[in-house]
C-alpha cells in the first residue's frame, strides 16, 4: 500500500514538473502599434535634421576654410609683389 502511494506521489510530482516547467513562448501575431510607429518616424525625422545640421555646419567651416586659404593666397601674392616693386625701388634709388 505504502509502495503504490509512493508512486502515485512520483508520477504526480513528475507530471506537474513537466506540465510547470517554463516553456519559450511563441507570440501568434505581429502586432503593430500605430502610436509608437508615429513616434518612432518622427524621432528619425528628427535625428536627420540634427544630421543635415551637423553637414551643413561642416561645409561651412570648409568653406570658410578654402575662403580663407584663397585670400590669404591673394594677399601673400599682393603683399609678394608689392615687395618686388619696393625692392626695385630701393635698388633703382641707390644707383
Amino acid at each position: 500500500m505504502r509502495r503504490n502511494n509512493f508512486y502515485k506521489q512520483i508520477t504526480l510530482g513528475i507530471v506537474l514538473a513537466a506540465v510547470l516547467l517554463p516553456i519559450p513562448v511563441r507570440a501568434q501575431w505581429t502586432v503593430f502599434d500605430p502610436a509608437n510607429y508615429k513616434i518612432q518616424i518622427k524621432n528619425q525625422i528628427d535625428q536627420l535634421n540634427r544630421w543635415m545640421q551637423t553637414v551643413n555646419q561642416y561645409m561651412a567651416m570648409y568653406e570658410n576654410a578654402a575662403g580663407q586659404l584663397t585670400n590669404l593666397k591673394g594677399v601673400l601674392r599682393t603683399a609678394d609683389e608689392l615687395l618686388a616693386h619696393d625692392k626695385r625701388m630701393r635698388r633703382f634709388i641707390s644707383y
